[in-house]
């Protein structure tokens, strides 16, 4: 199944990853100015991981995509793809979103990453 999900590994165009274990979807940190928090954010990512996540999801399961510009969505998918490449952990990238031209560009993004295997 191509983009689908069975009960322990997501398959998508390019392989297939098991989704056994503890997954963090990550919240996006901002700072006081009102923009992403980039040093939070490569912090939380690798906490999560280091206390033993299999794995990190961003851009999706909380509803950031809707109001980060892309420019922010690059650089959370550039920040998390660092720590899980570091950490030899895998990165999920959701594309979710009823704008054609955002998931296309999300999807662009999370093939950009996939030095640590980021999935859309």
């Amino acid at each position: 199944m191509v983009g689908g999900v069975h009960h322990d590994r997501m398959t998508t165009m390019n392989e297939t990853i098991d989704v056994r274990g503890l997954w963090v979807p990550l919240v996006t940190p901002f700072d006081a100015r009102g923009e992403v928090d980039e040093a939070a954010l490569d912090a939380l990512c690798r906490r999560v991981l280091e206390d033993g996540a299999i794995g990190v999801v961003v851009l999706g399961t909380t509803g950031e995509p809707a109001v980060l510009t892309d420019g922010e969505q690059e650089a959370v998918v550039e920040i998390c793809s660092g720590a899980c490449t570091d950490l030899g952990r895998p990165l999920i990238v959701m594309t979710a979103s009823p704008d054609n031209n955002v998931r296309e560009s999300a999807f662009h993004r999370a093939m950009w990453s996939s030095v640590c295997r980021a999935e859309c």
